[in-house]
């Protein structure tokens, strides 16, 4: 685990020359005086340690804003952030799942956060009663991954939202297209090379074949 922190620590200069150039073109600087008010300051904003206390706090604020659905932390050790799922809607019937769920990720590295709206749908090609053999056989997986509010998501979104900026102040979302972007040489460990932005600054739990749909309902300031 020290390796992985120090890792990710000499990575950070070339994640953020990488990342600032193509997400922050357009972007305002922190607003330091804004922070300072609130009792916060620049670092805090990148210290893990601070920013976990916030994210316990804010878990348990959306438990009780959602009492209904089920809301999993999926964050996990080396992962540089945090990340949570909320599950809007699940049935399973003959075999065929169907899901919608709203998940979020926060960098522990820098002040970013990205908030996906999955609608997927798994098809069971050869079903068995024994798991063991179920994780076997082939199946059918489609997923289609927003990034602003439509009418299968709202009002959770724009809730989820709201209480992200309440609680990260000044964090900004990342774009569609700045997320998925694969940047040659940018490593998250020894075997992985060209991981994009995603991975490296949250990697968190969605997986890369998903077909995306990255719908533009924010105009391009409310995207980072």
């Amino acid at each position: 685990m020290h390796l992985f922190k120090k890792k990710y620590h000499s990575l950070r200069n070339e994640i953020e020359s990488l990342f600032y150039i193509k997400a922050l073109e357009s972007s305002s600087e922190i607003d330091i005086q804004t922070l300072e008010s609130k009792g916060r300051t620049r670092n805090d904003l990148l210290d893990r340690n601070y920013n976990r206390k916030i994210w316990s706090s804010f878990f348990e604020e959306l438990k009780d804003r959602f009492p209904g659905l089920k809301i999993k932390d999926i964050t996990h050790g080396q992962q540089p952030g945090f990340s949570l799922d909320v599950i809007i809607e699940s049935q399973l019937l003959n075999h065929i799942g169907a899901s919608l769920n709203i998940y979020l990720y926060v960098s522990a590295l820098l002040p970013y956060y990205a908030l996906l709206a999955s609608d997927s749908v798994k098809i069971d090609r050869s079903p068995s009663p024994f798991p063991s053999e179920r994780a076997k056989n082939s199946g059918f997986k489609s997923c289609n991954i927003y990034c602003s509010p439509n009418e299968l998501f709202e009002p959770h979104y724009s809730i989820i939202r709201k209480m992200v900026l309440d609680h990260f102040l000044d964090f900004k979302q990342i774009p569609m297209e700045i997320l998925f972007e694969k940047f040659p040489g940018l490593r998250t460990d020894e075997q992985d090379v060209d991981k994009n932005i995603y991975e490296a600054v949250f990697a968190g739990e969605i997986d890369n074949f998903f077909h995306l749909k990255g719908d533009k309902s924010f105009p391009k300031e409310d995207w980072y």
